[in-house]
């Protein structure tokens, strides 16, 4: 029996890895867990079928960690399979009750528990199953209602209902088409209503914006290239945008692109100066120090730089910073803290040691067709949908998300990046904007539907590429069900799916009536 909870468990990490290449691979997510839900058995039986399941798909799919830092990735694999081997645990107890709901409470508590890994300890939401299905956009659209987690609770219910099916032919045929039913029928509900969105969603032209994606890899940015020769390189690059026509509207420069900057003037002259040379406004990427407490010493920010054409530049700092990448979480209490420091310092030159913001301003773009207000993203800020709710919808034209794959150059880890933000362009149903330096620069309509822009050759020898760098953001004025009720569906998941596991499954009927 064990050796076939492993099997059982390992064919469904698999598939659930296969699902998030995109593509026709996408809809592996739809049967992927099915092995690991077969023959439920025990709660050991579960959890060791899930932890497989989990260490087997997260693993695959989080091993650009790898590349950075093998302890790291060993980590995070073992704490994000922990919350699979919760919910393996407590399958047995959701059968218990009446069989046909036993699809809805296994995808409600693997609902529950995503959500909850997107919180604790900082949260890191990456690889929910809902996630891969961001080119499937009739099934995306339901992520308006209730977030990406609502696209992750139909996957699971599938999965669950054919599992059930499977498990249930022999013995209960009724049983086995009831659940099937079920599943099936919330599967067209949400085909119909991603097809009446995409057909009927009422989208505005916006402004035209440029992405400067230089394509300089970790080497070149720590080292290899003077502050100068960045500087130049994203400069060539911005002087053939503003030369396209239509001129772009807003010309961005990614993460930390900009030398490291102060609050002094002085500092911030040149891009000033390089912003009326193009006579187009511009926002860039970089890190910022600025005083400390009292006057002593320096704190760092990760910025975005608001240049308008008049008038002063405004900032934004971002709010959600990378574990070990930006900052040492629980620093103080951190087990093994001199080993983990040490080895910091040898990776990274130092202890990262940058400082969130805590607000999340609008900036205001003057254009020829008229005046926008949009808000800023810094890279890992899009991963977390209830960011961008910090901001006020009602005045935000769209966003646009500064960012630097340069680290996982060559894995998955900038595609899944760019699926996230699909489903943070539907949830808010405002465009988004993403320019990378090494990554996926796009423009993501509030359809989700994404105009890839080209990485140009950064070589100063070589002549100008005649590919365009910039695209249009649409523009959307309906607010989403979603921006009104944010995370409490995935709240209510966790709450149902918890109750049913802890009871055993027999008050099933009330929590479904409820």
């Amino acid at each position: 029996m064990r050796g076939a909870s492993l099997l059982q468990g390992a064919a469904s990490g698999f598939l659930l890895y296969l699902s998030t290449l995109g593509g026709p691979w996408s809809f592996l997510a739809w049967v992927g867990l099915v092995p690991a839900l077969l023959g439920r058995g025990t709660s050991v039986d579960g959890a060791v079928r899930l932890l497989v399941t989990a260490v087997f798909f997260y693993g695959l799919g989080l091993r650009w960690i790898w590349l950075l830092a093998v302890p790291g990735f060993v980590v995070v694999v073992l704490v994000m399979s922990a919350y699979a081997v919760v919910f393996g645990a407590m399958l047995p107890r959701l059968s218990r009750g009446h069989p046909v709901l036993f699809p809805l409470l296994a995808a409600a508590l693997w609902t529950g528990l995503d959500h909850l890994r997107g919180l604790l300890l900082g949260g890191f939401p990456w690889l929910c199953l809902g996630h891969g299905q961001a080119e499937i956009l009739a099934i995306a659209q339901i992520a308006d209602l209730f977030g990406v987690a609502g696209v992750t609770f139909l996957i699971v219910l599938v999965n669950a209902a054919l599992a059930h099916a499977a498990g249930a032919l022999s013995a209960s045929p009724r049983s086995s088409a009831g659940a099937v039913a079920l599943a099936g029928g919330a599967l067209a509900v949400t085909l119909g209503y991603g097809a009446w969105r995409l057909s009927t969603l009422e989208l505005e032209p916006g402004p035209r914006l440029a992405a400067i994606q230089a394509q300089i890899d970790v080497l070149g940015k720590h080292g290899r290239m003077s502050q100068d020769e960045i500087v130049l390189v994203h400069d060539r690059l911005s002087r053939q945008a503003a030369r396209e026509n239509p001129r772009p509207d807003l010309i961005v420069w990614s993460e930390t692109m900009y030398p490291a900057v102060t609050g002094e003037d002085r500092v911030l002259e040149p891009l000033r100066r390089l912003a009326r040379q193009y006579a187009i406004p511009m926002l860039v990427g970089a890190e910022a120090y600025l005083p400390g407490p009292g006057g002593e010493g320096f704190i760092r920010r990760n910025r975005a730089l608001f240049v308008p054409l008049e008038g002063p530049i405004a900032t934004y700092d971002k709010v959600h910073l990378v574990p070990f990448g930006e900052y040492v979480p629980l620093r103080s209490v951190l087990p093994f803290r001199e080993t983990i420091e040490s080895f910091l310092r040898e990776k990274m030159g130092g202890v990262p040691d940058i400082t969130s913001g805590t607000d999340t301003p609008l900036f205001d773009l003057e254009t020829a067709g008229g005046r926008y207000r949009f808000g800023a993203l810094i890279c890992y800020d899009s991963v977390f949908a209830r960011l961008l709710l910090c901001f006020d919808l009602s005045q935000t034209d769209f966003f646009v998300s500064l960012s630097n794959d340069g680290w996982y150059e060559g894995t998955e880890e900038p595609w899944q990046m760019h699926s996230m933000t699909v489903f943070r362009a539907i949830e808010t149903r405002r465009s988004v904007f993403r320019a990378t330096n090494l990554g996926i620069s796009a423009a993501i309509s509030p359809l989700g539907r994404a105009v890839i822009l080209p990485a140009l050759d950064l070589r100063i020898d070589r002549p100008p590429s005649l590919e365009s760098q910039a695209a249009m953001v649409p523009l959307c004025r309906t607010r989403s069900f979603y921006a009104i009720i944010g995370d409490a569906f995935a709240w209510l998941c966790l709450f149902l799916g918890a109750l049913a596991a802890v009871f055993r499954g027999r008050i099933s009927w009330a929590l479904f009536l409820l």
